[in-house]
């Protein structure tokens, strides 16, 4: 479910499918934030080595994983769900859904063990989908920004939680 509200956030700001772009259009100062602040998390995210992981996999149709002795070897992957998991609005949704399993208020620990159980330290799985903590704790304080201009948020002088989890478009 946070997956999908991910979708719903990344088109609200960028306007694919013609999702409420006007939300966050325009010239004024607090949807340039929004929008910079967005490229922010776009950009984190396509740095890090999860996602790089994921694009090569759908670039070369194989993936390394390693096993639990660590020994590693080449998968081959399907291609299509591969390169599905490498879209930008896809990796978006994941990493949101993280997001708000580790940091929202809707946080619970049945959401965030099966995040947990996807995440790319173990190598295990030819199709990472989710972030070690280590690595995604800075996308997460991207996040933390795009909220904070978004209004969704309180910044870091007030409660490290969210305002409104259903409020996501500027007042």
């Amino acid at each position: 479910a946070f997956h999908e509200y991910g979708h719903h956030i990344d088109a609200s700001i960028t306007g694919w499918n013609n999702v409420h772009a006007s939300a966050f259009q325009g010239p004024d100062p607090v949807r340039r934030a929004i929008r910079k602040a967005h490229l922010a998390v776009h950009d984190a995210l396509n740095a890090s080595p999860t996602t790089e992981r994921v694009k090569k996999a759908a670039r070369d149709g194989f993936s390394v994983v390693t096993n639990a002795a660590g020994k590693k070897r080449k998968v081959k992957v399907d291609e299509a769900f591969s390169k599905y998991l490498a879209e930008e609005r896809e990796v978006f949704a994941r990493a949101y859904a993280q997001y708000i399993a580790n940091r929202g208020t809707h946080a619970n620990p049945k959401m965030r063990a099966a995040i947990n159980r996807s995440m790319s330290k173990e190598q295990t799985s030819e199709y990472p989908q989710q972030w070690e903590a280590g690595e995604f704790a800075g996308i997460a304080d991207k996040f933390d920004k795009l909220f904070e201009a978004m209004g969704t948020r309180r910044g870091k002088a007030g409660a490290k939680e969210f305002v409104g989890a259903k409020e996501i478009t500027p007042q």
